[in-house]
């Protein structure tokens, strides 16, 4: 069997007996369309990251180089969930793939696919906020302080880096204020619009990107902005 059309083709009993109960009744509903599991309602990400493999990196600068254009894309959708939800992440992550790593423990047939290793470090979560101007300058700090603990050596091959974000907490600033889109839209279904000590609109001064969220919803009505 090499395609779908010839699954079908399989009568529910015969692919039972090929394949056991389970596995030939699912394989017999998918084939034709048919799902009846659950739509669980979708949570929030309890980690996010940004991952790049490829043929080659030996040296501190490409290294660098790298691991900074990760940082800078994870923390264009850590801004985003700020706006929307009103927390950031308390622990940083960094996993490597290292080929001469393998090769010294004897892992040479690993090659190309050798296995990851991985170091992590709380940090203080307004490390994280857009306002924050040496966020990145601390937050690469970190990160390169991790690479030399699992990198402790000045040859190097790696296949792969991943910069990783977890354990996100609510953010409440300096006088615990500071509201996510989540809560702006809670109180618009409550019938009450919070009003932000200094601007007076829904969003709280402080919070990330409010003028991009102030530019896209300017126009739009309240249903939209569920949508978002």
């Amino acid at each position: 069997v090499e395609y779908i059309s010839q699954l079908r083709q399989l009568t529910l009993p015969k692919l039972v007996d090929i394949l056991g109960e389970q596995t030939g009744t699912l394989l017999h509903s998918l084939c034709r369309g048919e799902d009846h599991s659950r739509v669980h309602r979708f949570d929030r990400e309890k980690t996010m990251s940004e991952e790049d493999s490829f043929r080659a990196c030996d040296n501190m600068v490409d290294t660098e180089k790298r691991i900074s254009g990760l940082l800078i894309s994870l923390l264009e959708r850590i801004d985003a969930r700020f706006s929307r939800h009103g927390d950031l992440p308390t622990l940083i992550r960094l996993t490597v793939r290292d080929r001469a790593s393998a090769k010294r423990k004897g892992l040479q047939s690993q090659g190309y696919f050798a296995q990851r290793h991985s170091k992590q470090m709380p940090v203080r979560m307004g490390f994280f906020h857009c306002e924050y101007s040496k966020r990145e300058e601390r937050l690469m700090g970190h990160l390169m302080d991790l690479f030399m603990k699992l990198v402790p050596t000045s040859r190097f091959h790696l296949t792969l880096l991943n910069v990783a974000v977890a354990k996100f907490q609510p953010y409440g600033g300096m006088k615990g204020k500071q509201k996510g889109i989540d809560f702006f839209l809670n109180r618009m279904e409550n019938g009450t619009t919070p009003q932000s000590r200094e601007t007076g609109s829904g969003i709280d001064a402080n919070t990330c990107n409010q003028s991009k969220i102030e530019g896209s919803f300017q126009n739009q009505n309240i249903g939209n902005l569920r949508n978002f």
